[in-house]
């Protein structure tokens, strides 16, 4: 979550992938980088991100640490998604 208003959304989408994937979270709302940074420092694959603009699209930035591609896609894809 990099704004405080989407960390319920976040504890939302995590509690529901941890249905069938391993999930991490960052409670704390920082930059882009450091939240980038800790992701490649948990070595996960995927990075999923809730900024301003996401919370109120409700959208999230799905990055993939290993690619490096990213991508905005709506909360629905994102639970959809087999990652």
């Amino acid at each position: 979550a990099m704004i405080p208003e989407a960390l319920d959304t976040i504890l939302n989408l995590a509690h529901q992938k941890r249905k069938n994937s391993k999930v991490i979270v960052e409670y704390s709302p920082k930059s882009l980088k450091a939240h980038l940074k800790g992701a490649d420092r948990a070595n996960v694959r995927y990075a999923i991100i809730i900024g301003e603009d996401e919370f109120k699209e409700s959208k999230v930035m799905l990055r993939d640490l290993k690619d490096r591609i990213d991508m905005i896609i709506s909360i629905k894809e994102f639970l959809e998604e087999d990652l």
